[in-house]
């Protein structure tokens, strides 16, 4: 029997969460994104519309869009691309009538995007009303680690300050260093040669552990409350409380042979950035 997590591995799923200030609170379950040619496909199975309590004339959606940002060094967002714009062709939202459902007819598509979502961009929806708009929540999106989850990190806050670069070296027992300092991307690279190389995320929820403890391939390993390797995407996942690591070994793309010395320096690596939170 074929892993299931294995045949949806370039497939992230996740939540679109409503913002609390929006005149219209808009959420998705299940969304799916996967890379496509350099682009981003998006599948909505359903998008949730619900007018907010404090508002006290009707509301007509005319489109809906995706938008996606990145994060500058300050963690201030920055707006790189908009999907093209889908009707929305559903009834007005009233005091009488404040919630609909809405199937979206198509899949959207982010364009010349997916290299930039590789560490860390940031998706948004956007509903287009008369008189306004509506956005969601921003979600993080990581293709890398194949991850989605609502955005939390603070403008000014350090993604990579959990790993110093000199416990990396000891743990590697060579100098490492981050390859863009001060950029928000947390990949680190050797000072001189090629190998080995790493990238990690650290998330404020758990999201997806329980899915990848479950995969065929998952083997635990000591880190944290919890821990697994998943050999197949040399990739460790591991739980403190109630944050998450997720470390990548290797460069993007293909992913470097699992052989168990890679295990166990993705085991120490773990412990080292779980030892600062």
């Amino acid at each position: 029997m074929q892993d299931a997590a294995a045949d949806s591995e370039n497939i992230v799923r996740f939540n679109l969460q409503p913002r609390d200030d929006a005149p219209v609170l808009i959420s998705a379950k299940d969304v799916q994104v996967s890379p496509d040619r350099g682009s981003l496909k998006f599948k909505l199975n359903r998008v949730l519309l619900v007018r907010a309590a404090n508002e006290t004339g009707d509301i007509n959606p005319t489109s809906f869009k995706l938008r996606l940002y990145i994060r500058g060094a300050d963690g201030s967002m920055q707006l790189v691309r908009e999907s093209d714009r889908l009707a929305v062709l559903t009834p007005r939202l009233t005091r009488t009538q404040p919630r609909l459902e809405w199937r979206p007819p198509f899949e959207m598509r982010l364009y010349n995007v997916a290299a930039q979502c590789e560490k860390t961009c940031v998706i948004v929806g956007a509903l287009e009303f008369f008189g306004g708009e509506a956005e969601t929540a921003p979600t993080e999106l990581h293709l890398m680690t194949g991850t989605g989850v609502m955005a939390s990190r603070k403008a000014g806050e350090d993604p990579c300050r959990w790993l110093l670069a000199a416990q990396a070296s000891a743990v590697v027992g060579s100098p490492m260093k981050y390859r863009e300092p001060n950029s928000g991307d947390c990949t680190m690279v050797p000072e001189s040669g090629l190998v080995p190389t790493f990238y990690y995320t650290v998330f404020d929820r758990p999201v997806r552990f329980n899915d990848q403890a479950l995969r065929s391939d998952a083997e635990n390993v000591r880190a944290g409350d919890r821990a697994v390797w998943i050999p197949s995407n040399a990739i460790l996942w591991a739980v403190r409380g109630q944050r998450m690591v997720g470390l990548r070994m290797g460069p993007p793309g293909a992913p470097p042979a699992p052989t168990p010395k890679l295990r166990e320096q993705a085991g120490a690596l773990a412990r080292a950035i779980i030892s600062g939170m």
